[in-house]
């Protein structure tokens, strides 16, 4: 009885660290990460990315809810789950001048209380019509 109890409370214990993993590295209670990382495309469950309503990244910003941003753009394109602190996603961009495609990858990293607090793009100038996040600066 004791070894089936031993056995739940580790799958729990991974199922929870599953469910909260971050890949930023230090990520303060106000949802500023002293390191940002990302994750590498080739894990992500939609590798293509999507092509997302402009208007929507656009009402993204400090303090909007997970359940917003679930709305506006979807569920996140990598394992991350409703627990985790760092939610990321592919988006490409047509360049209306000669119709090429432009893939960037875009992360949010959320606070304790989930609300978003910090934003951004690789590379970095995917972000520069949406908001994005000055620290830290060396991603």
């Amino acid at each position: 009885m004791k070894s089936i109890q031993y056995i739940v409370m580790v799958v729990l214990f991974l199922a929870l660290s599953a469910c909260t993993s971050m890949v930023s590295k230090n990520i303060s209670d106000d949802g500023i990460p002293e390191e940002v990382v990302f994750p590498d495309k080739a894990d992500a469950w939609n590798e293509e990315g999507i092509f997302p309503n402009v208007g929507s990244l656009h009402s993204i910003g400090p303090g909007v809810g997970k359940q917003t941003i679930y709305q506006l753009i979807g569920v996140p394109h990598f394992s991350e789950r409703i627990g985790a602190r760092e939610w990321d996603y592919i988006f490409n961009f047509r360049n209306n001048e000669d119709q090429s495609v432009t893939q960037c990858q875009y992360k949010i990293i959320f606070d304790v209380d989930r609300l978003a607090q910090s934003f951004y793009w690789l590379p970095r100038d995917c972000g520069k019509d949406f908001f994005q996040s000055d620290t830290p600066d060396n991603y």
